[in-house]
C-alpha cells in the first residue's frame, strides 16, 4: 500500500510492504535505507524494498510514489480604481494541484471569491488552496486612474486698467483623456480662457473617468495711467524757451510719448516751446 505526495515538491508519501511465506520473522530494506515495513517521508520517485526472512531468503518489490502538478496562481487586474475610490477589481487563475480551489484575498473585506471587487488602489496578495491543502500565492497591484495634476501653463494679465483682455491656459499631467474644462466667473469651458477681467479664476479639469483636478490663477491689471507735467514757462514775451517734462504713473511702467500725433518717442521732455497749449499722449 502507498500514499502519494500531497503537494508538488514535498516528501509526504509513504509505502508499506507486507511479507508473507518463507520463514518469519522478516526484515526490510528500502532503497532509501529505511528498515521498517512502512517507509515514510517519501518524495516523488520509484522505491525498491527487499524483504528477508529468518532463513535469509529474499524477495523484492517496488512502488512508485507520484506527486500532483505544481499548484500555481496568476493574479491580474480586471479594472483599475478611479480617482482613489474603491472600485477596482482583480482576479486570479489557478492551475495544477489537486481538485477544486479556494481563494483568499488580503483586502479589507477578506474576499474569498476568484475575483475580488471594490478594491482601493494598492497591492494585494491572493492565496489559492487546493483540495489537499496545498497553497500558492501571487500579488497584483490595482493602480489609481487619477485625474493627474492641473496647472496653468501660461497666462497674460490685463494690459490696461479697466480692460478685460487677460487670458489663461490650463494643462494637466496624468489622468485619462479626453479632458473637459470648466472655468468659474463665466470664463468658459475651453482649455484657454480669454477676455478675462482682473479677477481670481478657478478651473476644474475632469478626465474620462470623472476624476477632477483643480487649479487657480489670478489675473491682475495695472494701475490707472496718469501724468503730471513739470512746466517751465517762457522767460520773455515772444520767446520760445519753455519746456514741458512728463511724469507718468501707473500702467506697466514702459512708456512711449507722442508729442506729435503719430510720431512716438522715448523722451518725456519737450523743450524750445513758445507760449501755447500742448497735448501729450502717453501709451
Amino acid at each position: 500500500a502507498s500514499n502519494n505526495v500531497i503537494c508538488n515538491g514535498d516528501c509526504s508519501g509513504d509505502a508499506t510492504v507486507t511479507g508473507s511465506g518463507g520463514t518469519p520473522s522478516y526484515t526490510y530494506l528500502w532503497s532509501d535505507a529505511q528498515t521498517n515495513s512502512t517507509a515514510t517521508s517519501l518524495c516523488e520517485g520509484t522505491y525498491n524494498v527487499t524483504v528477508t526472512d529468518a532463513n535469509l531468503c529474499t524477495a523484492t518489490s517496488s512502488v512508485t510514489i507520484t506527486e500532483p502538478p505544481l499548484l500555481s496562481a496568476n493574479a491580474s487586474v480586471v479594472e483599475d480604481a478611479n480617482c482613489g475610490n474603491a472600485d477596482g477589481s482583480a482576479t486570479v487563475t489557478a492551475s495544477g494541484g489537486t481538485g477544486t480551489y479556494t481563494y483568499q484575498w488580503n483586502d479589507a473585506a477578506n474576499q474569498t471569491t476568484q475575483t475580488a471587487v471594490n478594491l482601493l488602489p494598492q497591492t494585494y496578495t491572493v492565496t489559492v488552496t487546493d483540495a489537499n491543502g496545498c497553497t500558492a500565492t501571487d500579488n497584483v497591484t490595482v493602480n489609481d486612474l487619477s485625474a493627474g495634476t492641473a496647472s496653468i501653463s501660461s497666462f497674460s494679465n490685463v494690459t490696461c486698467f479697466g480692460s478685460c483682455d487677460g487670458s489663461a491656459t490650463a494643462s494637466i499631467g496624468g489622468g485619462t483623456p479626453p479632458y473637459s474644462y470648466l472655468w468659474d466667473n463665466g470664463a468658459g469651458t475651453n482649455v484657454i480662457a480669454s477676455n478675462l477681467c482682473p479677477n481670481p479664476y478657478t478651473v476644474t479639469i475632469t478626465d474620462a473617468y470623472g476624476c477632477e483636478s483643480v487649479t487657480n490663477i489670478t489675473i491682475t491689471e495695472p494701475d490707472t495711467l496718469s501724468n503730471i507735467f513739470d512746466v517751465e514757462n517762457v522767460n520773455c514775451f515772444g520767446a520760445c524757451d519753455g519746456e514741458l517734462t512728463a511724469n507718468p504713473g501707473g500702467g506697466d511702467g514702459n512708456y512711449t510719448y507722442y508729442w506729435v500725433v503719430g510720431i512716438p518717442t522715448a523722451n518725456p521732455a519737450l523743450s524750445g516751446l513758445c507760449a501755447g497749449t500742448y497735448t501729450l499722449t502717453i501709451t
